[in-house]
């Protein structure tokens, strides 16, 4: 018997993520797996179905979180640091129009043991924002509150319902130059209106 050949878990998990957000209707895995660059079989010996679901959980929990949080290990002010935040989690949620639907359709399907591995990885992941909040707060720069919660305040001012850049620029009757130009006045003015919340 021949060796199997070896696949890439990325491309199984981005190709996950495309049919169980965008393509419900079609999520199996023989399609999967050709969106993945494999065979049927190949994948099969791997993940059942219900396998491929979790994948794509992770895969957008990733593309949501993913790598953010370490802006606040870097030498830079508070403020540049939180802009480059709400930067990220406006350009992902603009990008991925599906990614925050299929979230909250799926977390309310998990099972304890996959929540509680989240949770876990999710605190970890945030640890360097924690220890920034609470620097900050001792020198009196912040309000006194948790930093979770400061979290909560941050992601709900920038991850609002999104509208797809192509659709403001003909509605609007805009170039791509000034959108980006109002996008880059939005990500300031949000950064202020955090920071204004925030601030004793």
């Amino acid at each position: 018997m021949g060796r199997q050949k070896k696949f890439d878990l990325d491309k199984v998990k981005e190709a996950a993520f495309y049919y169980f957000s965008e393509n419900r209707a079609n999520a199996n895995v023989e399609n999967i797996a050709v969106r993945a660059g494999m065979t049927r079989t190949q994948l099969q010996n791997h993940y059942k179905i219900e396998d491929l679901r979790l994948l794509a959980v992770e895969h957008a929990l990733t593309l949501l979180v993913s790598d953010i949080f370490r802006i606040f290990s870097q030498e830079a002010s508070f403020e540049l640091k939180l802009k480059l935040l709400v930067s990220n989690l406006i350009t992902k949620a603009k990008k991925e129009r599906y990614l925050a639907s299929f979230l909250s359709f799926e977390v309310e399907n998990l099972d304890r043991d996959f929540i509680k591995n989240i949770k876990q990885k999710a605190k970890e992941n945030i640890e360097p924002f924690v220890k920034e909040y609470e620097t900050q707060v001792e020198a009196g720069k912040l309000i006194d509150i948790a930093p979770v919660r400061a979290l909560i305040y941050i992601f709900s001012v920038s991850c609002y319902p999104f509208i797809a850049k192509h659709t403001l620029q003909v509605t609007l009757g805009i170039t791509s130059r000034q959108y980006s130009e109002a996008k880059k006045i939005q990500i300031d003015e949000i950064m202020s209106f955090i920071l204004k919340g925030l601030k004793p």
